[in-house]
């Protein structure tokens, strides 16, 4: 138990700083991507190399799933993830290099971190802490993608958001389901 609570602390701790990059103003025009300003090409550039660093992350704490989770919709979800993940990045990847635009291929510390957290986890904690993370990860992911499909720099990047944007609001709205059948904490 108290593993568990550690690792939700640290889940969490993970989650409000990706969190408090993505919070606006109630007033604030990026809540409204229609009423943003248009990006730029460094926008652009910083949207695909964030894509696919958070899209790295979420694929391999899905891949955790199949041995973890206790839920088979947990896994399915997950496997889901794992699939949507490897058509996405190539279509992302592509992109960055006709962008000339570079693409770490490590994870970040606090990602390793986090990794091997929810690692150690089993069952109805591991799914409560990987879902958590995963409703959070797609809330970012569908403002991020929305973002840069109405408001991206190049048509292009425009088009690729765009076309990746509906299986993220799919994704979140499952986590959500997920989520609430398997209990929230």
């Amino acid at each position: 138990m108290t593993r568990f609570l550690s690792t939700v602390m640290v889940v969490t701790a993970f989650a409000g700083p990706m969190a408090a990059q993505t919070r606006q103003q109630p007033n604030d025009s990026a809540l409204d991507p229609t009423r943003a300003k248009p990006q730029k090409a460094e926008d652009d550039a910083s949207f695909l190399k964030e894509a696919v660093i958070g899209g790295n992350f979420s694929y391999d704490l899905s891949r955790l799933a199949d041995g973890h989770s206790s839920n088979a919709a947990v896994r399915q979800f997950a496997q889901r993830v794992v699939e949507d993940h490897d058509r996405a990045k190539g279509d992302l990847m592509a992109l960055a290099e006709r962008k000339a635009v570079s693409i770490p291929r490590e994870r970040n510390p606090q990602s390793d971190a986090e990794i091997k957290k929810v690692e150690a986890l089993r069952g109805a904690d591991f799914d409560r802490v990987y879902l958590k993370t995963m409703v959070g990860i797609a809330e970012r992911d569908v403002r991020a993608f929305t973002q840069t499909a109405t408001n991206g720099f190049d048509e292009k990047v425009r088009a690729v958001a765009a076309k990746w944007l509906p299986r993220l609001r799919e994704r979140l709205q499952q986590a959500r389901d997920l989520q609430a059948k398997n209990g929230r904490n």
